[in-house]
């Protein structure tokens, strides 16, 4: 019996699925862009909500073209172009827009770790450069400017 596996990449400027076989032939292949949403200078978001909407339409047209039936998938993966944040409630729902890679607005975040921390402390902590892009920069910026948001991605019930 042949197995099946899907894929799902997020990119920065659009989703796809692939459903391979054991073989790794590509038997279906769904793609979709979605919007940037620029609404500051040096912000770089997207509908976090769309990301499963995106998904769930991208997964149905790959598996129908591959012309399979989902319990045929033995696996799937998920890949993302990072570093990317989507904060989520309790229930698990976006409470702001999703960051991408793109997005630049921590840049005081970036200069004040510089100063109390230090580029070279940070990456032997992290493994990670010290840009003004990663998700320790991002919820920097928003507990400074959104802090009863970051509360309610914080809480838990």
């Amino acid at each position: 019996m042949t197995a099946y596996l899907l894929g799902i990449d997020y990119g920065t400027g659009g989703a796809k699925v692939c459903v391979i076989d054991d073989g790794g032939a590509v038997l279906g292949f769904a793609f979709e862009e979605y919007p940037f949403i620029h609404e500051q200078p040096g912000w770089s978001e997207h509908d976090a909500e769309r990301y499963w909407q995106v998904a769930c339409r991208l997964i149905r047209a790959a598996v129908s073209e591959a012309g399979i039936k989902p319990a045929a998938l033995r696996g799937i993966a998920v890949s993302s172009a990072l570093p990317s944040l989507v904060m989520v409630d309790a229930e698990h729902r976006p409470i702001e827009r999703a960051y991408n890679l793109m997005d630049r607005r921590a840049t005081a975040e970036v200069a004040r770790l510089k100063e109390t921390i230090g580029e070279e402390r940070i990456f032997q902590v992290s493994g990670n450069r010290l840009e003004d892009h990663p998700a320790l920069v991002n919820l920097l910026w928003e507990q400074r400017n959104r802090g009863r948001r970051v509360s309610a991605a914080s809480t838990r019930r």
